[in-house]
């Protein structure tokens, strides 16, 4: 793979030594030619052909080949037209001799420029984009809102985002504002401004700041980085605590003179430059950190370095709310204090709960495993460029995803649906076919409401075997469990046998252990056709398995078995503060698991004896009664799930232990830790293993045990909140949906070119 990345600043600046190379050299790393063109203010006062022949040979021992033009500042439009032009022209040359595949443009003029080399080479084209660029430039007071300028440039955008073959964004955010409605199957990441945590080591001793609070600031001051708050809030820090020291990294000297001006005395602060590689060693001696900017739409699609530089550092942050992810990012790493208004009272506030956060001795290392989640160059910024690359690149795989549900049934929904997006974005286009349609998924478990619907269901059939032979406009097919709610596999052996298809079964539940209906009793085992599920594994390339137990018994039978847990987005199922004025207790289940829960009643009823509490009840099918305690029973809602578990204090997740549960992939686990509600679990199975017992939930296996964690729960709101918070952070570095999707990607792209 060769790429040509395009970048209109000056190659020494700061920010392409800082956010363009370590990215190349990134993507250097995972067999990518790559190839840079950059402009250079003032080219020929800056640049001897010396120090152009030194930094071409040390970039080019990076595998990375400079290209250079000058910088046009004046007249502003005149001068960038004429930029675009230059460097269109110099890019195509350098893409026809250098062959390259892909132009990436950093930025809005980068990408005109690659948008015009795409028109005259056929090279791919990445917009990378840094910001609501037109929007900035209005917050900044430079242009009029809806002057010319303004509207030529959204203009330009427009023309951007309908000639890219791919996207890069610097937030969720600016995703989700930009795209509402996707991207029309064309690649796109989420890549935030990355930092290398190998960088950061210090000494404050060393430093000159022992003994005192110290308040770093790094980077530019002046337009969306407010100056004058900056200062205010230092200030007012300092008039709580003599002990603050303003540390101030920045090529903006004037800001010393406000210091002084808000009463810092030369001993207080310290404004100096530094080179970008000596910024680690200064903010390694740093205990807070500041991102105060001017609050707008625009903030949204921005990604500050310096956040990801603190939280690499060890270092909590104060910022203004607003800015991109930092909002969701400090909330659910607990990493800092958001700033909802710049005034002295919200200073003061600010400065007292980031000193009651910096009481906690685990801030550091939440702020590094934080960094090292989301803003690592390593493991985030790298990969998702690589990824990226790759799906710009290639041909978009065909999957044909049969499943028995529809997205209204957990299996569909949690094992392929919620996988849909996240895979075109990685060049893999999913079509969802389930077997049952919404209705008949809600009749299912009602004989009085399903009989009528037998017609329908045998048309369903007849209409399946079209789906079976859709099999052959694909590259690979997906089968989630069965295809058929009943009968032989068929629709399977057409696929996968007849049309000769790689297919991949996914197993979320030990469907091969026999199972008699609560509902159907043991007609319904027969017509489901048992041994359907050990023919299917034998006919699959590949089974993906909720847990290591499923795995276990797939490899067996000869056939390779990749785990994939099941998972939920935790940007959706997030925490939120309970206002119950009793400790609620929920289950959260199907008909199917209810009897699992109605063992718990008589303990309810025990432990109601001696204490308050609520029960809510969801997806039972029935009302639930428990003497002495109000119970809300209500019916599965799709729309509420997250919001049904995030309404809860304690969650409980009773399982039987048998052949069958040890197959189960503890998806409400998951969504507990996910949502931060602690909670108490069989441990049968996975479950056995998921979380950490004592820490994120506790495990219970007698009615004595049960009894004594639910009283441990319902009269301590503090262990309640530490383990939903443990749960939370155990659930974002083990079920993060893009890691999934990353070893769901593989599979198919291994089994795509068979």
């Amino acid at each position: 793979m060769r790429a040509l990345y395009v970048c209109y600043f000056g190659l020494r600046e700061p920010l392409v030594q800082t956010q363009v190379l370590p990215y190349l050299r990134e993507l250097v790393s995972g067999g990518a030619r790559m190839s840079l063109l950059t402009f250079e203010p003032e080219l020929k006062k800056r640049w001897d052909a010396t120090s152009i022949g030194e930094w071409r040979q040390r970039l080019r021992s990076d595998g990375i080949e400079w290209h250079m033009l000058a910088y046009h500042k004046r007249p502003s439009l005149p001068a960038t037209f004429y930029d675009v032009l230059a460097g269109a022209l110099r890019a195509a040359r350098i893409a026809r001799r250098e062959r390259i595949d892909i132009v990436h443009g950093r930025s809005h003029v980068g990408a005109a420029i690659g948008a015009l080399v795409k028109k005259l080479t056929g090279a791919r084209l990445i917009f990378d984009i840094r910001g609501f660029l037109a929007e900035e430039y209005v917050d900044s007071g430079n242009w009029p809102a809806n002057g010319f300028l303004f509207r030529l440039t959204k203009a330009v955008e427009r023309w951007l985002f309908r000639t890219a073959d791919g996207f890069v964004v610097l937030t969720e955010a600016a995703k989700e504002t930009l795209f509402p409605k996707g991207t029309g199957g064309r690649a796109i990441e989420v890549i935030p401004c990355c930092v290398g945590e190998e960088h950061f080591t210090s000494d404050r001793a060393e430093l000159g700041l022992t003994n005192r609070l110290v308040f770093a600031y790094v980077g530019t001051l002046g337009g969306s980085y407010l100056t004058g708050e900056t200062v205010a809030l230092l200030a007012t820090a300092r008039q709580a605590d003599r002990r603050v020291f303003a540390l101030v990294l920045t090529q903006t000297a004037a800001i010393a003179d406000e210091l002084e001006q808000a009463g810092f005395s030369h001993d207080d602060y310290c404004v100096m430059q530094v080179a970008p590689e000596d910024v680690p060693r200064y903010l390694r001696a740093a205990d807070v950190g500041l991102v105060i900017m001017r609050p707008s739409k625009a903030r949204r699609a921005q990604s500050p370095t310096k956040f990801g530089e603190y939280l690499a550092a060890g270092v909590p942050v104060i910022a203004t709310a607003g800015i991109g992810d930092l909002d969701a990012h400090i909330e659910e790493g607990r990493v800092g204090v958001l700033l909802r208004s710049h005034d002295r009272a919200a200073f003061s506030n600010a400065f007292r709960a980031i000193e009651e956060l910096r009481r906690d001795p685990q801030l550091g290392e939440r702020c590094r495993d934080l960094a090292r989640r989301r803003y690592d160059l390593h493991s985030v910024g790298g990969p998702r460029y690589r990824r990226l690359y790759d799906a710009v690149l290639h041909r978009r795989i065909r999957v044909l995803a049969l499943a028995t549900y529809p997205l209204q049934a957990a299996s569909s929904r949690v094992r392929v649906v919620q996988f849909i997006e996240p895979l075109a974005e990685r060049g893999i286009d999913v079509t969802f076919a389930p077997f049952l349609s919404a209705s008949l998924f809600a009749a299912l478990y009602a004989r009085n409401m399903l009989i009528p619907r037998l017609p329908d269901i045998i048309f369903r059939a007849l209409r399946r075997i079209a789906d079976g032979l859709r099999a052959a406009r694909v590259d690979v097919v997906l089968v989630q469990r069965e295809a058929m709610l009943f009968g032989p596999p068929l629709i399977e052996w057409i696929a996968a046998r007849l049309l000769r298809r790689p297919m991949i079964l996914d197993l979320d539940d030990a469907t091969y252990v026999r199972y008699v209906s609560p509902v159907y009793g043991r007609l319904a085992t027969m017509l489901k056709w048992p041994s359907k599920t050990d023919r299917l594994i034998r006919w699959s390339s590949v089974v993906t398995c909720g847990n290591e137990n499923i795995a276990a018994y797939v490899r067996s039978l000869g056939t390779e078995a990749t785990v994939v847990p099941s998972i939920v987005d935790t940007r959706a199922f997030r925490p939120q503060v309970t206002e119950n004025e009793v400790p609620v207790i929920g289950w959260i289940g199907t008909h199917g698991t209810y009897p699992f829960f109605e063992r718990l009643i008589p303990i309810f009823e025990q432990l109601a004896r001696e204490q308050r509490f609520r029960v809510t009840v969801v997806g039972a099918g029935r009302d639930v009664q428990v003497r002495g305690v109000e119970v809300d029973s209500r019916s599965w809602r799709l729309e509420r799930d997250a919001d049904d578990f995030r309404s809860l204090d304690i969650g409980v997740y009773p399982i039987a232990d048998d052949a069958r549960s040890a197959g189960k992939s503890g998806l409400k686990a998951v969504q507990y830790m996910s949502s931060g509600v602690p909670f108490i679990m069989s441990p049968v199975g996975v479950c056995a293993t998921m979380g950490i017992a004592g820490q994120t939930h506790f495990a219970a296996v007698t009615d004595d045990e049960w009894l004594d964690a639910l009283r441990r729960l319902v009269t301590d709101g503090t262990l309640r909140r530490r383990m939903g918070a443990a749960g939370r952070d155990f659930a974002e570095k083990h079920y993060a949906i893009d890691e999934q999707a990353d070893v769901l990607t593989s599979v198919i792209r291994k089994l795509s070119i068979r």
